[in-house]
């Protein structure tokens, strides 16, 4: 298309309307889809292009498959997706085809896709892995390989239900946080509404010399606090709603409170 083709169009459309009363509402206001359907209408130079853009069936989608209809595993060189303040409700499972990927700032666990994080060794920067009873089993934990993301600085684990008391759930889902330890270098941990009886090992180990700031929220079940005292660098703490822990011993402080004591 000529520049004097565009400006004749400009001229003869009201374009700031259309972006108001149509484009922008069917985007719902993300800069994502805004931002590709603005590159998809600038070639179009008819007005009737337009209405067959604007009323093609794309728009129907449920928001949850809009992801997968965008065919973003075609997206080979992607280096940062940010999916903050959408309505998107789980990833697909072709997620894990963006190996160049380097900054996710969610990755929300499908019924069906799984937590297909194995291949993006790159990720860098903060990470939170939400709706994580939806990971299948510990072995499906494993495969994120979480040890070998050296490059984040900040993780977040987060359920989205209540606590249980089933015995058989409560073992798989202490068994997944155990396999989804995650690389020593971390800045920060935060896990939110986990529902095992105890805490996984690694959480309070020493090895994670740089951890600066750890949470734990809503772990209505666990009995007892993992050894935080451990932590040689840990400045920050917070622990809310926590309420099966009814006292904190010399157990807070691990190994180092029984060498300093003996």
């Amino acid at each position: 298309m000529t520049r004097s083709k565009w400006n004749h169009y400009l001229s003869s459309v009201d374009i700031g309307m259309v972006g108001r009363t149509t484009l922008k509402p069917r985007c719902q206001c993300l800069p994502l889809a805004i931002k590709a359907m603005g590159s998809l209408l600038h070639s179009k130079v008819e007005a009737r292009e337009w209405d067959d853009v604007l009323n093609s069936e794309l728009w129907d989608l449920p928001t949850d498959v809009v992801l997968p209809a965008l065919r973003m595993e075609k997206l080979i060189n992607l280096r940062y997706l940010d999916i903050r303040y959408t309505l998107v409700k789980e990833m697909s499972s072709d997620m894990c085809k963006l190996k160049n990927l380097q900054s996710l700032s969610t990755f929300i666990v499908g019924q069906n896709g799984g937590l297909r994080l194995g291949a993006l060794r790159g990720l860098s920067g903060s990470l939170v892995i939400s709706k994580v009873q939806n990971v299948v089993c510990d072995r499906d934990a494993l495969e994120a390989n979480m040890k070998d993301k050296k490059y984040l600085d900040e993780l977040e684990f987060e359920w989205d239900y209540e606590n249980t008391d089933v015995g058989g759930v409560v073992q798989s889902i202490m068994d997944i946080l155990s396999s989804l330890q995650p690389h020593t270098n971390l800045k920060r941990i935060h896990i939110n509404s986990f529902s095992g009886l105890s805490f996984p090992a690694w959480v309070g180990d020493p090895s994670f010399f740089n951890l600066v700031d750890l949470g734990l929220q809503n772990c209505n079940n666990c009995s007892s606090l993992p050894p935080l005292g451990q932590l040689p660098s840990l400045k920050h703490l917070s622990i809310l709603e926590v309420k099966g822990v009814k006292m904190v011993g010399s157990e807070f402080y691990g190994k180092c409170f029984f060498l300093q004591h003996n």
